[in-house]
C-alpha cells in the first residue's frame, strides 16, 4: 500500500475527543534528588492517581512519558472530563508537594476531530496519532472547538 493509499484508507478513522495532556512542574528537579528506585515509586503513584481520577470519565491514559501523560475522552463527556481533569490537577499537586512544596501539576486541554485507530485494543503508540501540530501552551491545542464552546 502506498502512503497516499494508506492515507486515504485510513481518513475515515476520526473521532472527536477531549484531549489533555498532563505534566508536573518541578518533577525534573525532583528527579536530580532521588535516587531512580525513589523516581518509580513516585511516578508509580501519579500514574495510580492518573488512572483512578480519569477512568470515571471514560478517560483512557493513551501515553506516560516521566511525568507526562496524555489521556483522551469521549467529547460526550466534556464536562466530566473536565471536572475530572481538574480533580486530578489539585490530588496530583498535593501529592508531589509532599515530596517538593513547589511542584505543581499542569493540565492543558483541548477538544477536536483526531485521526484515531483502535483505542480498545493497540499496545502501542499507534492507538492516538495526534494532529502533526499540537501547540502545549494553555488551551492553544490545534483543534476545531474549544471547551468553552462545550460548556
Amino acid at each position: 500500500m502506498t502512503r497516499t493509499d494508506t492515507r486515504s484508507a485510513t481518513q475515515h478513522q476520526t473521532e472527536e475527543l477531549v484531549f489533555a495532556i498532563a505534566s508536573v512542574d518541578g518533577s525534573t528537579r525532583v528527579g536530580r534528588t532521588r535516587s531512580d528506585l525513589e523516581m518509580a515509586s513516585i511516578l508509580s503513584d501519579y500514574y495510580a492517581l492518573a488512572a483512578e481520577s480519569l477512568g470515571s470519565s471514560e478517560g483512557r491514559i493513551i501515553k506516560v512519558i516521566g511525568d507526562g501523560i496524555l489521556v483522551v475522552f469521549p467529547v460526550t463527556r466534556a464536562q466530566e472530563s473536565v471536572a475530572a481533569l481538574r480533580g486530578f490537577q489539585a490530588s496530583a499537586t498535593a501529592l508531589w508537594s509532599e515530596i517538593d512544596p513547589s511542584c505543581r501539576a499542569q493540565v492543558k486541554v483541548g477538544v477536536g476531530t483526531l485521526p484515531s485507530s483502535d483505542h480498545e485494543r493497540a499496545p502501542s503508540n499507534k492507538r492516538l496519532k495526534l494532529p502533526a501540530r499540537v501547540d502545549c501552551g494553555m488551551n492553544s491545542f490545534s483543534a476545531r472547538r474549544s471547551l468553552s464552546a462545550i460548556r
